[in-house]
């Protein structure tokens, strides 16, 4: 019969012979061969006999069949063909060509793990897992990419339901947003076990809460929220305590064990020190850029990863290289003047001033001779004077709240735009001008009462920026606090000082109705209140509040189907955490084609 080599080290060679029509293979207990290794899915593939021989398939799994020609769905397996599953690389031979050598150390039926070896196998899998979350956690850049670790590693590997990070806070734990999002869309409004959240308050160390426990029984309120088993794991460097690392398990399922509680605090512990390597990091980065005293001026910094602030930078990267008229698109505080001068130091006129002008802080009577100059009012000689554009000529000019303007003064700037030329109020001299132009507006610039002429907004149309909220903005809020905190210190000439993780909890999990600019405001003021080097919540004002964020209702235009499927699938995606496995799991297809619908609609 047909015979398959499992090749898993060097030493380690098993022999399994296909005497079934169909031989299936996985981590999963049940299978023919099983495979134990973190990479490799439950049940992962199938060797099915057909009338033309033996072919392999895969099974969905999530890291997929390997071969020397790439990734694997379908194969059809000749003699001495040879594949990887997982750490395992198997070799496919027909009968005829083992009989004389076969170089194996055994031969079995079923290739599955020894009772007595479990624990072993089981603790090798850990340091496995461990080691590379090492490694994964000394690349990130910041919390998010961090806390991802957990859903990416440790979360299949305890095979917890729930896999999440709580920040402390003065009332308790925090869910942090990322998660918050991506466990309700998958588990409703189930409760996390508030035995292992008040036990966690009162001792902070590894817990274990289950039916079997002695440290921690099982709560009858767990029971009637359908949790089997609950451990959670202080994220602590010394005293001090960054979040706490929660998983459960729900329904009827096996409990956790120590060695899984083990798993959990060392996964915990390296997610701490990381941590802490990141803030001394930046603490270091702003130490460095103080004593840069010759260091040539730098251009206006653009901070977050979200899909909003990535598409302005895109966009800006490249206006250097152009003059046409930017519109800014933004609610009070969400940094449409901090964008603008982004924009000046990255645009044709860098090396010239930006002049500012509000159009809502002036007459709506003067504003036409403002801008374009004209004879003052109650002269009535030819004596008149220059105008904002005329000033600005040569540089940059903003105009703010554009929308406040009215249809005369909107009808001079259109003819400025189109010819380069300004004509003062009451005059004919036509003067040339050359300016950068940047305006800004607000998400209601039209309505019925503030509305700009369709033709002067054809010319702002092709390089339009829409600044979200703070709110929608969630996983930008850690970058911006550490920015404005270093400025902060920086500004008053001070040491670099860090938050508490109950106060960096405070103002991640806070509201932000003035967006951007009471984010600043707040830190300003707490870094001027604070004595020494840490930052606590009984500095914060007492409006700042842990106000819960909730998501904004979704309207969807009439669109194509294939636009539609993109946007379905962005916002399933997004609504996941960037989790793909969840995201394809939701719109019920195999993580293959979802692959491959990203790469179709190019979506990041």
């Amino acid at each position: 019969m047909p015979l398959l080599r499992i090749h898993i080290g060097p030493d380690n060679v098993v022999t399994h012979t296909l005497s079934r029509k169909v031989c299936t293979i996985g981590r999963g207990e049940k299978n023919d061969i099983v495979v134990d290794n973190h990479k490799v899915s439950r049940l992962h593939a199938r060797i099915v006999l057909n009338d033309d021989g033996y072919y392999l398939v895969d099974c969905n799994s999530s890291n997929g069949i390997w071969s020397s020609a790439g990734r694997i769905n379908k194969m059809k397996l000749v003699n001495e063909c040879t594949f990887t599953i997982g750490n395992a690389e198997f070799s496919f031979w027909e009968e005829e060509n083992t009989a004389d050598a076969e170089p194996t150390k055994m031969v079995v039926t079923q290739y599955k793990r020894i009772p007595s070896q479990g624990v072993i196998e089981a603790g090798n899998l850990y340091l496995a897992l461990l080691q590379e979350i090492i490694v994964e956690s000394g690349n990130a850049q910041d919390r998010n990419e961090l806390f991802d670790l957990v859903d990416d590693i440790a979360a299949e590997a305890l095979e917890g339901d729930r896999c999440a990070v709580f920040l402390p806070s003065p009332e308790g734990w925090v869910l942090w947003p990322p998660h918050k999002i991506r466990l309700r869309a998958r588990f409703g409004a189930t409760p996390f076990s508030q035995t292992v959240f008040d036990a966690m308050r009162d001792k902070a160390e590894p817990l274990l809460c289950s039916r079997e426990s002695e440290q921690l029984p099982r709560s009858d309120s767990m029971t009637i929220a359908g949790v089997s088993s609950a451990m959670a794991a202080p994220m602590r460097v010394a005293d001090n305590i960054h979040g706490m690392l929660y998983v459960d398990r729900l329904g009827k399922k096996e409990s956790f064990s120590q060695q899984d509680l083990a798993f959990l605090t060392a996964v915990a512990n390296q997610l701490a020190i990381s941590i802490e390597n990141q803030d001394v990091v930046m603490g270091l980065k702003d130490q460095v850029e103080r004593y840069q005293d010759e260091k040539p001026k730098e251009k206006m910094a653009i901070i977050g990863n979200s899909a909003a602030i990535k598409g302005a930078i895109n966009l800006i990267n490249n206006i250097n290289d152009f003059t046409e008229p930017v519109l800014i698109c933004g609610e009070a505080g969400t940094g449409r003047t901090h964008l603008a001068n982004a924009i000046h130091d990255r645009g044709p006129h860098a090396d010239e001033p930006i002049q500012s002008f509000n159009c809502s802080s002036m007459d709506p009577d003067m504003v036409a001779v403002r801008l374009f100059g004209g004879t003052r009012e109650g002269q009535f000689n030819d004596s008149s004077i220059p105008g904002f554009f005329e000033l600005a000529n040569g540089g940059t000019a903003l105009l703010e709240d554009i929308h406040c303007i009215d249809a005369y003064t909107q009808k001079k700037l259109l003819h400025m735009l189109e010819t380069g030329e300004v004509i003062r109020c009451g005059h004919t001299t036509v003067r040339k001008v050359n300016i950068h132009l940047i305006a800004t507006t607000t998400p209601e610039f039209n309505d019925e009462e503030e509305k700009l002429e369709p033709e002067l907004l054809k010319h702002f149309n092709t390089y339009r920026i829409d600044l979200p909220k703070l709110i929608d903005r969630q996983e930008d809020i850690d970058l911006l606090i550490k920015f404005f905190l270093a400025e902060s210190c920086k500004n008053h000439d001070i040491p670099i000082k860090q938050f508490t993780p109950e106060a960096q909890a405070l103002l991640i999990s806070y509201n932000w109705p003035g967006n951007l600019t009471q984010l600043q405001q707040i830190i300003e003021q707490v870094v001027i209140k604070s004595d020494g080097p840490t930052i606590t919540p009984d500095v914060f004002p007492d409006s700042l509040s842990g106000n819960i964020r909730e998501e904004s209702d979704f309207r969807m235009p009439l669109l194509s189907l294939a636009d539609m499927e993109k946007i379905h699938i962005e916002r399933v995606l997004e609504h996941y955490g960037g989790n793909k496995k969840a995201c394809a799991e939701h719109l019920g297809i195999n993580r293959s084609t979802l692959y491959a619908k990203l790469r179709l609609y190019n979506i990041d």
